[in-house]
């Protein structure tokens, strides 16, 4: 199980950034590996760039802590949970 540290978090918003065009938000896909609470902040207050984050978990443990991690830790920005990116993709366009 792979987890996702600040130094990932950093080179993906990056790389998101430069392909982005007029792409205002940002899919983060942790699927079975685990996400640090330092990527989780840095997700969280992504750059102004991006107007919505969405990340996507697939394991109830991850849900569970992303819910918690999120419910003490307010973003910047609309973060929500997702199992799927068809429902991440609703959320980006019809909210």
């Amino acid at each position: 199980m792979d987890t996702i540290e600040l130094n990932h978090a950093i080179e993906s918003v990056d790389k998101a950034n430069e392909v982005k065009g007029d792409c205002k938000f940002l899919i983060v896909h942790v699927r079975d590996g685990k996400i640090s609470q330092e990527a989780r902040k840095y997700f969280q207050n992504a750059p102004p760039s991006f107007e919505k984050v969405g990340i996507i978990v697939t394991g109830p443990v991850q849900i569970l802590v992303m819910n918690f991690f999120l419910g003490f830790n307010k973003p910047r920005m609309p973060l929500k949970l997702f199992s799927t990116e068809d429902a991440a993709f609703k959320w980006f366009f019809n909210s």
